[in-house]
């Protein structure tokens, strides 16, 4: 017996790694989540692909006015992460959980990529551990961003590999996936291929060819669905430089602040290490500055670089761990928010409000709930329909996320106020009159959580 308790494994920094990415899961699928700005954008016509054999996004109807309409067929955005979510629901279903859990398992697969990255950059397990967790926080769901990122950085470890044809498979498959993480993190590939061209050159013909096979079926089908990616990808910023960068620290100063990470640690000396992070950064910085949430793809490359640099403690590093510290409050805080809501706060009750309220097939608009009645109703996005579109809604559904007072609902456009005040009438009102708090203490003006305000039309036409 002493012989056996002798011969224990060690503990190892996968297996604990393991068990915070199944807890991270867990975590996520049990308290939910809000549906983020984009989402409904992102997976629309995966959903709708799954459930009438149509890749297009009605959800998002009169979206920017893109011809062919985005109800037709959808490609504002590159199709990969819409398309794999369709089969994901088509295997596993269409729900909240399920919609959380898509997006999760790439979360946990991209720790699991920034564990392996930055053991290959040098550091020891444990730091490798502490990077591939310090991703988490910082992930950005609902978006392409993190599956086309998951695929650059497998093909950065294949070419420290001299993979070429996966390497070049992967960089295709990030590129049909989202354009921000094969531009960005092509730049390191240049580094870890150390300029050669031939290499280079294989892996570019090979990732075109894959980034051509996945394309090829929406153009077959829709020869001109090109105009409508081109039409969203050309629409300016509102305003100039100046505004841009405001907005990008408005709502994106996490990713700026892990990019500050690697400029720090380039000026204190390592340079080849983050050269790739700083063109990167400054790339965004002079090319999209408005373009937040492409910052946060540099975060996964900078953060398994850094890993090696932890166990020498110095200013830098203690610099470092501010501003990181700094990226991750605003996220932890929401975490917290959710965990601590109340029951009536909570997604599964208001869900059954809201079906008892709206008979099957009505249009409904909203920017919540999607995942739980899209496939039940008529949804329309808030967010990304046309501002008209209320005109002929049959029910607005509302929460107070992110209104500024308790009980209140949130903000809409002047168009959609005025017509709401014309036109609906409240039915529910499940809002949240208390502000979100923490043992007590208050996070927020905003009074979170899922409580719901559902307005039906008065006018007979819409009398459901």
């Amino acid at each position: 017996m002493q012989e056996a308790s002798a011969q224990r494994l060690p503990v190892r920094g996968p297996h604990v790694l393991l068990l915070v990415l199944v807890a991270w899961t867990a975590l996520t699928l049990v308290i939910g989540r809000f549906t983020t700005t984009d989402e409904i954008a992102f997976k629309a016509a995966g959903r709708e692909w799954a459930a009438h054999g149509r890749f297009a996004a009605p959800e998002l109807t009169g979206f920017h006015s893109l011809k062919p309409p985005v109800e037709e067929i959808w490609f504002a955005h590159l199709p990969l992460y819409t398309f794999l979510f369709g089969v994901w629901t088509r295997v596993i279903g269409f729900g909240a959980v399920q919609s959380a859990a898509f997006d999760v398992i790439i979360e946990a697969a991209l720790a699991a990529l920034t564990y392996l990255l930055a053991r290959r950059s040098g550091a020891g397990e444990w730091p490798s551990v502490l990077a591939a967790c310090a991703v988490l926080p910082l992930v950005n769901p609902g978006r392409a961003d993190e599956l086309s990122t998951s695929f650059a950085v497998a093909g950065i470890l294949a070419a420290y590999k001299r993979r070429t044809v996966i390497t070049g498979v992967l960089f295709g498959l990030a590129a049909a996936t989202s354009v921000a993480a094969p531009v960005l993190l092509g730049i390191e590939l240049f580094i870890v291929l150390r300029g050669r061209l031939r290499g280079i050159a294989a892996i570019g013909a090979i990732a075109a060819a894959v980034f051509s096979i996945c394309l090829l079926p929406i153009l077959l089908a829709h020869p001109d669905a090109w105009q409508q990616f081109i039409g969203h990808a050309s629409m300016q910023a509102p305003a100039g430089y100046g505004w841009s960068i405001a907005f990008t620290w408005a709502y994106g100063k996490r990713f700026l602040l892990i990019c500050a990470i690697g400029i720090l640690l380039f000026i204190a000396g390592a340079r080849l290490t983050f050269a790739s992070a700083v063109i990167g950064t400054a790339l965004l910085l002079i090319a999209t500055p408005a373009k937040y949430y492409y910052f946060w793809v540099l975060g996964p490359l900078i953060l398994a670089r850094a890993a090696a640099f932890l166990p020498r403690p110095s200013v830098v590093m203690g610099i470092a761990a501010v501003l990181y510290a700094a990226s991750v409050a605003g996220p932890l805080r929401m975490l917290l928010i959710m965990s601590a809501l109340t029951s009536d706060q909570r997604l599964a009750p208001n869900v059954a409000a809201i079906e008892r309220t709206i008979p099957p097939g009505s249009i409904v608009l909203a920017n919540e709930f999607w995942s739980s009645i899209g496939n039940r109703v008529q949804y329309r996005s808030l967010v990304h329909a046309a501002e008209g579109g209320i005109r002929s809604a049959d029910y607005v559904v509302l929460t107070a996320n992110g209104s500024g007072s308790p009980g209140v609902a949130q903000s809409l456009t002047p168009l959609q106020e005025e017509e709401l005040r014309n036109r609906f009438v409240p039915v529910i009102n499940r809002l949240n009159a208390r502000r979100s708090a923490l043992f007590g203490i208050p996070v927020s003006k905003s009074a979170w959580g899922f409580g719901v305000l559902v307005l039906k039309n008065r006018s007979p036409r819409y009398s459901r």
